[in-house]
């Protein structure tokens, strides 16, 4: 579910754009359910009940770490939309997790939160919005270009 819910969060961008492609939504789609590996890590085993049957989110599943793996990436790369989708996948999913189960949101320094619900159903939204807000700064910026 969560990679769905990163592609769906991306999808808007890809389809705003000519020719449509839908590389950015995969690549939040992927990175959203890579995450999830850490399961099999956090319960030494590569067993399926095992890994969804531990009693905590591991470390990556917070806030702290949303924002760490993307400062790498845009470090090594350079490029801020592919940056900034990692960013938004990975958010989206601790949010989800978040406020379904509750996860470390600011690890290494916080327990266990759970958001409420409809906190949880607000911010998965307010993501998707913040895609049409950095495509609306780059038409900006060409039609500066423009004049």
């Amino acid at each position: 579910m969560d990679g769905i819910i990163g592609f769906l969060i991306v999808l808007p961008y890809s389809l705003i754009n000519r020719p449509i492609k839908l590389k950015f939504p995969l690549l939040a789609m992927a990175v959203a359910m890579l995450l999830d590996l850490d399961h099999f890590a956090a319960a030494h085993s590569f067993s399926i009940s095992d890994a969804i049957s531990i009693e905590a989110y591991p470390g990556t599943h917070s806030l702290t770490m949303a924002v760490i793996f993307p400062s790498i990436i845009y470090v090594w790369k350079h490029n801020f939309r592919v940056t900034w989708i990692v960013f938004l996948a990975l958010l989206s999913h601790v949010i989800r997790d978040a406020g379904l189960w509750g996860v470390p949101l600011f690890f290494p320094f916080s327990s266990t939160i759970k958001l409420p619900y409809g906190l949880y159903l607000l911010v998965i939204l307010a993501l998707q919005q913040t895609i049409f807000y950095e495509r609306r700064q780059h038409v900006r910026h060409f039609l500066q270009l423009c004049k």
